[in-house]
């Protein structure tokens, strides 16, 4: 399960990366809406779907996954590498 979830954590950078792509396509054919919606920007009211395809979350979300990048890589590169420390010294000791 450490393993798991270390791979995850190594892979926020990239996932953020990915996330950012698709945005800018999603922008680019206009499925992205521009309101103001809140909790972050604004008072509007809009639909569950105009919330999901706000490119202010969207922009939040890839936000959060980079600033999130480095310290889960290096969380998650020591999970991996203390799973093989733990695995080497169970099979030298018995």
């Amino acid at each position: 399960m450490r393993k798991i979830f270390g791979i995850i954590l190594c892979c926020l950078g990239p996932l953020s990366l990915v996330v950012m792509s698709v945005e800018k396509g999603l922008l680019g054919t206009g499925v992205l809406n521009t309101k103001d919606l809140p909790p972050f920007i604004g008072n509007e009211i809009g639909t569950f779907s105009e919330y999901l395809f706000n490119v202010w979350h969207w922009d939040a979300a890839g936000f959060l996954l980079m600033l999130l990048a480095l310290p889960g890589l290096y969380v998650g590169l020591r999970l991996l590498l203390t799973d093989k420390d733990q695995a080497a010294d169970n099979a030298r000791h018995g």
